[in-house]
Formats: structure tokens, sequence, C-alpha cells
């Protein structure tokens, strides 16, 4: 038995600290002098990560080692490189404030929903989280509930209000309240930017805004995708970025109805050695070549039927 806890750097995702140490001026951060240095291969793929979205400059000006305008941008939000170019991507399409509450959610609110402690009261559970319901896309579930929330149960200035709504629906209020501040913080945060929030949308938002936001999800998590192979069961597919089989678990097995062939998510674990994702949506796969048709060609991946899924989505 070990006499210390090993140093969560040791098994932590480094892309976001990697962003970081480049904008603060470390020119080689994979050479960088760690006290407990992250996993090699965990470096690697950072590194990868951080260059496929875009955060360095062209090679071709002789400075790859450098943060572009979007690096910078990256690196200075209070979020994870992925939803920084989601929220790039969402200013662009005049709905940054659906993908702040998002955000929001995601990073605190995700396990806001109650569950049943007897079988009994499932039916009783699921009817008081039916109004959020979205047949395709859990992500936008959560920007339902997060702008309920805000609208009709705001902690603010009634903490009763809010506990009350939550009790009524079946949801945790602290993780919302928690949600609630993390909005606050990103929309603080982007002010500097110049970015605005539009306070109407975030009171009745349209299918318009719900596909700009999916859209611009996209754009940040295009290598949290997956595509289902013909003779694979319904919730069976495979990760196109790490060529992983992986498979729909509760709740999306319950919440995704309308399974199309391309899906995206946000939580990936491996249980006794079975990849599973959760938090879906259903993706059209237009739009895959839209936000990121430099990484959808049929080179960047290996499986024959990937390929030629790719490749149909260009045609």
């Amino acid at each position: 038995m070990l006499a210390t806890r090993p140093p969560g750097i040791l098994h932590c995702d480094p892309t976001e600290l990697l962003l970081k140490l480049t904008a603060y001026g470390v020119k080689s951060v994979t050479e960088f002098d760690f006290i407990d240095a992250p996993d090699p291969m965990a470096m690697a793929r950072g590194i990868s990560t951080i260059d496929l979205l875009g955060a360095f400059q062209p090679m071709g000006n002789g400075s790859a080692d450098l943060l572009s305008n979007l690096g910078e941008k990256m690196a200075s939000m209070a979020t994870t490189p992925e939803m920084a170019v989601c929220l790039e991507r969402a200013q662009q399409k005049g709905c940054v404030g659906l993908m702040m509450a998002l955000a929001a959610m995601l990073e605190e609110g995700k396990d806001c929903f109650l569950k049943p402690k007897m079988p009994k009261d499932k039916a009783i559970f699921a009817h008081a989280h039916r109004p959020f319901q979205d047949p395709k896309s859990e992500h936008w579930r959560l920007v339902n509930v997060f702008l309920h929330f805000k609208k009709n149960a705001e902690a603010n200035e009634d903490r009763s209000r809010g506990v009350n709504w939550c009790r009524q629906h079946r949801m945790v209020f602290p993780k919302l309240k928690a949600a609630l501040r993390y909005f606050d913080q990103l929309r603080t945060g982007c002010m500097k930017f110049n970015w605005g929030v539009n306070d109407d949308q975030l009171l009745s938002p349209g299918l318009q805004d719900r596909e700009n936001v999916l859209k611009a999800l996209v754009k940040g998590n295009f290598m949290q995708i997956a595509i289902r192979k013909i003779e694979f069961s319904r919730d069976a597919y495979i990760s196109v970025h790490d060529n992983l089989p992986v498979i729909l678990v509760y709740p999306s097995q319950e919440n995704i109805r309308e399974c199309g062939a391309w899906i995206m998510y946000s939580n990936i674990y491996c249980q006794r050695k079975i990849y599973k994702v959760s938090c879906c949506t259903v993706v059209d796969p237009r739009w895959l070549v839209s936000e990121a048709g430099e990484y959808f060609v049929p080179d960047n991946f290996r499986p024959v039927f990937v390929k030629e899924a790719v490749n149909a989505l260009r045609l």
C-alpha cells in the first residue's frame, strides 16, 4: 500500500495545463521541469489536442510553439480548451449566452438529476424530468434545465424559491446553484472580449438557436464523435478519433430515443475493459464538414468503414 496518494497530475488530463504553460512563455512544454511529470503519452495527446483546436500559430511562420489569437483566448478563459473553442464559435453564431449555460452545466450541473431510490418511484421522477427532454440531445436537455432554473427559480433573491423548484422537478439544488455561479463567472470573464449575451435569447431560445449551439459544440468537440456500424446494436458505436468500440449507457440509452449514425459525447470511461459514453447528442453529418472540415478527411482515419463514411460526408 502506498504511503501517500499519487499526485493528481499523474492521472489527470494535462491539456489545459500545457496550454497555460505555453501562454506563460514556456518554449517546450514537453521539456518543462515538472516535480511530477504527467505521463508522456498523455502529454503528447494534450499537445495534439490543442494543436488540432487551432491554438498554435502555423508552422510556416517558424513559430509553432507560439499561440495563435484563438490560442491566447483559450488560455485566458476559465474553462477547458475545447469549451473555449465552442464559446468562440458560439459568439460568431450569436448564441454565446446559451453556450455559457451549457458550459456551466457540463462543469457543475450535469449530475443535477435526482435518481429514484425505489423502482416504484421511477415513473414519478421521469414525469418530473420530462419537460426538459430532447429526443436527440442530452446537451440541449442540460441547457433547458439551466434556463428554466434561471428563469423560474433563480436563487439569488429568494433561496427557498429555488429549493422548491428543484424539489418539484426532482433536481439537486446545490448543483444548479453552482452552475449558476459558474455561468456568472464565465459571463464576467468574457466581458474583456466584448462578447454580449442576449438575455432575451436566454428566456426563449428557438430551434435555430438550438442548432447553432450544437454546431458550435461540434467545433470544439470534433474529437469526441462516434459512428455506428450497421451490424452493431442500437447502442454500440466506434469512437472515430481513438478507434475504440463504445456503447451508450444510462441515461443516454433512455434519453437519446432517436439515435443517428453519428453522435457526439462528453463523457467516456472504461469499466471492465468496456468503453462507455454518456451525455450524447445525435449529430447531423453536415455539421462535421461545416465545423470541422479540416479534421474530417478520409486520410485521418484508419478503419475502412470510417474512411468511407467520412468520404461520403464530403460528396
